[in-house]
This record gives structure tokens, C-alpha cells and sequence, in this order.
């Protein structure tokens, strides 16, 4: 559990020091895929870029908090996780909100819910309030984006999602041309069209992309895409947690067959939280 906290720590640290070159004017430290020239910067901290920074904070911080609670023996509030963390959340918050990801602000989002309840919707609108403040005093545009982007998400319309975020809708146009070429009354969708078939499905302006949650099911046939869904579900569900089938949908459509440092990453986390609650299963 400590090295968790360690890590979200460092992601925090070498942001701030990103942070600190970029209005100081000197070199960034540890630049990878950032962005400084659309109002304020987009940097990747201690990832490959930073939708993937924010992503891994936000699965490290929810096994940190499973493992707390199986050590404690009961799911914490909101409260009680901010006042033993305060340093740690704020880590997290800082890192999620100031990296400039609107994948992360979503993946956040959506980490939110777990904690909602009649105790914790104060706290959690105080929150947003507060967050909602640092935004417009920095300007940061993954707020922006967000607003115009999930709206467009709700209509499913491919081109009204890209000309609200280019970034966040080349992780989720993929899934939804896929969805809109598979089928069941197909040879090809028992046995598969062929390695990276799906690439020539897949459209999307000025990259390769493969068929995100579906990519498996295109190349290789239902049968392997459902073996394959099995697998990662069977190591990344807890039980009595949503959030953990949530956060394992989100990875595989974000495309982890392209990344799959990050798909490794998330079956080691809950692989870990297995292994230590063992006794459990």
C-alpha cells in the first residue's frame, strides 16, 4: 500500500516540476507526447503521455482503497478517506486536474460515483465547486472539453465527438465503428477476418487505430474475444466493487491492445489485490 502512495506522490512531484520549467521558461523535464502551445499545458508527468498518467493514478488510488478497506474491514466514506489521506488526495487531485487530460477528468468522474451516498454528496459538490474554481482561475481546457464532450458522447455521433476532443474520441470512436461492423451471422465473426482486420475498419483522422473493446472479435473471432473479455474480467472484478468491472471496461476500450503496457498494468494491479486478500477467494 505504501508504494502506491509513492507513486502517486512522484506522479504529483515531477508534475510540479513540469509545471515549474514550463511558466519559468526552461526545459521540461521528462516531456513525452505533451502539449504547450493550446493555452495551459498538457504534460505527461511520470507516463507516456498524460490520458495515461491520468489513468494510472486513478486504478492505483482505487486498489490503494480496496486494500485499505479489506484491511480495516469495511468500505470507508468519503469523509473518513479524506481526513486519514489528505496528503494523498490531494496528490491525486492535483496530478488528475493539472496533467490537462479529459480522459482523466472522465475516468475521475466516474471513480466519483463509487462514493456517492446521502453522507457524501456535501463533500463531493464542495469538491466539484472548489475544482470547478481552479479551473476557470487556470483556464484549463480539459474542463472545457469535457463539457462539450460528453454531451456529444450521449448522441453516439462519430463526427461531433471528434470536433469536441480529438484525443478523448480516438478512444472511444474505435469501439463504436467495431460495434457497428460485428456480427454473429458471418463466418468470419466465429473464426476471425485476419490480424489487424480491424485497422481497415477503423477510421479515424491522422492515426492507425484498432477496433478498441471489440478489436479481438473482429480479428480473431467471438469465441477468442469472449475467452479474452473472461480473462481480464475473472482477475480485475472484486467482489462487492462495480467500480473494478468499471474501470477494466474502460482500459480494454481505451485500446490497451495498442498499449498493452497499460493492460498489463491493470491486471497486475488487481493481481495484486488478490494476492494480498488471498484468503478471500
Amino acid at each position: 500500500m505504501k508504494l502506491i502512495l509513492w507513486i502517486i506522490y512522484a506522479y504529483a512531484i515531477v508534475l510540479i516540476i513540469q509545471l515549474g520549467c514550463f511558466f519559468t521558461g526552461l526545459p521540461i523535464f521528462n516531456k513525452i507526447n505533451i502539449d504547450i502551445n493550446h493555452g495551459f499545458p498538457r504534460l505527461n508527468t511520470l507516463g507516456a503521455e498524460p490520458s495515461w498518467s491520468a489513468r494510472m493514478i486513478v486504478l492505483m488510488l482505487y486498489v490503494h482503497i480496496c486494500l485499505s478497506d479489506y484491511a480495516k474491514g469495511y468500505k470507508q466514506s468519503l469523509n473518513e478517506l479524506y481526513h486519514e489521506n489528505k496528503l494523498l488526495i490531494f496528490a491525486f487531485l492535483f496530478t488528475l486536474i493539472m496533467c490537462g487530460s479529459t480522459t482523466g477528468l472522465f475516468f475521475g468522474a466516474i471513480f466519483l460515483l463509487r462514493f456517492i451516498d446521502l453522507k457524501s454528496i456535501f463533500y463531493i459538490v464542495v469538491g466539484l465547486i472548489l475544482i470547478t474554481i481552479v479551473a476557470e482561475h487556470f483556464e484549463l481546457s480539459s474542463f472545457t472539453r469535457i463539457e462539450k464532450f460528453v454531451p456529444a458522447l450521449l448522441t453516439l455521433d462519430e463526427q461531433a465527438i471528434i470536433r469536441t476532443d480529438g484525443s478523448g474520441a480516438s478512444r472511444i470512436i474505435p469501439t463504436i465503428q467495431a460495434f457497428k461492423f460485428i456480427t454473429l451471422n458471418q463466418f468470419e465473426s466465429w473464426v476471425g477476418y485476419g490480424v489487424d482486420y480491424d485497422q481497415s475498419v477503423v477510421h479515424f483522422p491522422g492515426i492507425k487505430a484498432n477496433g478498441g473493446l471489440f478489436s479481438l472479435w473482429i480479428n480473431h473471432g467471438v469465441i477468442v474475444q469472449l475467452l479474452y473479455w473472461y480473462i481480464i474480467f475473472s482477475i480485475c472484478t472484486i467482489k462487492k466493487e462495480w467500480m473494478s468491472i468499471a474501470l477494466a471496461i474502460m482500459f480494454i476500450a481505451g485500446g490497451v491492445l495498442i498499449n498493452v503496457q497499460m493492460l498489463w498494468f491493470l491486471l497486475m494491479m488487481f493481481a495484486t489485490y488478490k494476492y494480498i486478500t488471498s484468503k478471500e477467494y
